[in-house]
């Protein structure tokens, strides 16, 4: 031992454990500890060591014995885990920050409401606009979320057709206008030739470039500017999302599509997100084929996020393309709708919009009440919560259709679970659609349109 050389067998910031096993050494001393130390190839690894004073027949210490352990992968492992952890409690500090973040503004509103002089219309307006917008975006956090869990776990798929650039590009914009008008932004879009047409998930493609527009938004100071450019070869297209927006550093380029990273600062808007939305893009780009860049001058400079696409070729399967429908028909009168729901304030709620929409509406808050309701009140569209005490929404939904008034009625599953899996389980109980809260109104009133005409 003390022909090593210690100051280059062990690592410099170990220094302490160097001179303890010196010192156990020199002393005849128990000792343990660990450290980094250079092995034969030069690395550096990571050991512990344990030595004792080894004594003969007599009791007298003749030297000292000892074992080591090369515990390198322990540690990594071990520093993954606390990464891991750490990653875990930012994200949840995040995630209740940003689900926090739209509730204040929806409670100002409600108290607004309660508050306002009878006849304000248009503070009625302004408020049921914001709440609109609030809530859309606490849904979009729990989309992105459901999506990362999705594609975590290899259960996201894609529903192929044809479908058009532009109407794509079209159905984004729609999507993102509101946050883009908010921010009194500036927005350009090229004219999109209609021969431009993908291979790929019309919805799934309207998510990739509606994150891109909505994070152009989000990131860029009100009155600024962004522009989508569509440029294609022989077999592909590319559509660039350039804003004048706060930029990105250049240590942030290559890890900006990781899950949950952010550029520095994001955190102090109002509206930073979770870091998932361009980790989510790359992936559903990555799904259809394509690839994604990001360029930036840096720190207040703006962006440009390219996706690039390969064109459908002429085999390419005939699907629905995707479509804007900004049509809001009236319900036809007569439309008999019971609403299962033990949120007696969700309940009630829903059924005044349809209400107002021209259906005739029942609410039951337990399942045992909603069997004998339906029975005699024969319900056209039946719209079931799954989490209710005593008779759960499954068992209420496999004995309607048990009854003859119950098979052809349509019916609807209520929930705040919306994986695949959870939706297999509903169409096995018998469900006919799978409405994931919270609720979207247009999405109940097309449903109610579509019923088929019954007594």
């Amino acid at each position: 031992a003390a022909d090593l050389d210690w100051e280059s067998f062990v690592h410099p910031e170990d220094v302490a454990y160097r001179e303890a096993l010196l010192t156990a050494l020199r002393e005849r001393t128990p000792f343990e500890g660990r450290a980094r130390v250079r092995s034969a190839d030069g690395s550096w690894r990571w050991i512990a060591a344990s030595a004792r004073p080894r004594v003969d027949a007599l009791g007298r210490q003749v030297g000292m014995i000892g074992v080591s352990a090369d515990i390198t992968d322990q540690i990594a492992a071990s520093q993954l885990e606390q990464e891991a952890a750490r990653q875990k409690d930012t994200f949840i500090a995040v995630l209740a920050h940003e689900l926090r973040n739209p509730l204040a503004p929806i409670r100002t509103a409600v108290g607004v409401m309660r508050s306002a002089p009878a006849g304000e219309r248009d503070l009625l307006e302004q408020c049921r606009d914001i709440i609109d917008r609030q809530v859309t975006q606490m849904s979009r956090l729990l989309d992105d979320l459901l999506d990362v869990s999705r594609l975590s776990h290899g259960k996201l798929s894609l529903q192929r057709g044809r479908v058009r650039v532009r109407t794509v590009l079209a159905s984004a914009v729609e999507t993102v206008r509101p946050a883009i008008d908010d921010k009194r932004h500036t927005l350009l879009v090229d004219p999109v030739d209609e021969a431009l047409v993908l291979d790929g998930d019309a919805a799934r493609l309207t998510q990739v470039f509606a994150n891109l527009l909505h994070n152009a938004a989000k990131y860029t100071n009100p009155c600024g500017r962004i522009d989508v450019r569509v440029t294609s070869g022989a077999d592909r297209v590319t559509v660039s999302v350039r804003d004048t927006g706060i930029g990105i550093p250049p240590a942030m380029r290559e890890r900006i599509f990781d899950l949950f990273s952010q550029v520095e600062g994001a955190h102090d808007r109002a509206d930073g997100g979770l870091g998932i939305g361009l980790g989510l893009t790359r992936r559903l780009v990555d799904m259809h084929d394509g690839t994604i860049t990001v360029e930036s001058a840096g720190v207040g400079h703006g962006s440009v996020f390219s996706v690039t696409l390969p064109l459908a070729g002429p085999g390419a399967s005939e699907g629905r393309d995707a479509a804007i429908d900004d049509s809001r028909v009236a319900v036809p009168d007569g439309r008999r709708v019971l609403i299962v729901d033990d949120n007696v304030d969700a309940a009630d709620m829903l059924a005044t919009l349809l209400d107002i929409h021209g259906c005739e509406v029942r609410t039951s808050y337990d399942g045992r009440h909603a069997l004998v309701e339906a029975a005699g009140f024969r319900p056209h569209l039946v719209l079931l919560d799954l989490g209710m005490p005593g008779l759960d929404g499954q068992t209420v939904c496999r004995r309607l259709r048990a009854e003859p008034h119950g098979a052809g009625m349509v019916i609807a599953a209520v929930t705040g679970w919306g994986q695949d899996e959870d939706r297999r389980r509903t169409r096995d109980a018998g469900f006919d659609y799978h409405l994931v809260k919270p609720v979207d109104l247009d999405a109940v009133v097309a449903l109610v349109r579509g019923l088929p005409a019954r007594p």
